[in-house]
């Protein structure tokens, strides 16, 4: 099995990302979203394109508040998306912390 997680290169962009799974052809080649690499910008709508090919999905989590809920993007929408999407697998949870001070308000 050989999974293509979208990664700061042409991957980056959905359909791209797809036609390179189409091409290598076999049957054992599936993608692996991870939610933290796409601009907030195009999220939901290239995570839409490929969370249908995903085998296993990276849920990356980088910024808290002071009540250590996620405020980097909506992680709780692209697991609702990717279990729309009929996504039953599994989920490689990670953080990353970042060095910004946390919100007070």
């Amino acid at each position: 099995m050989l999974l293509t997680e979208n990664h700061f290169s042409i991957e980056m962009e959905p359909d791209i990302h797809l036609l390179i799974n189409r091409e290598a052809g076999p049957k054992n080649l599936y993608t692996l979203p991870d939610f933290g690499n796409y601009p907030v910008e195009t999220m939901f709508q290239s995570l839409e394109k490929i969370l249908s090919h995903a085998y296993m999905i990276s849920a990356k989590a980088a910024e808290f508040n002071k009540d250590l809920e996620r405020i980097s993007y909506d992680f709780d929408m692209c697991v609702q998306l990717a279990e729309r999407f009929g996504f039953t697998g599994v989920y490689c949870g990670s953080r990353r912390w970042t060095m910004k001070k946390w919100e007070t308000g």
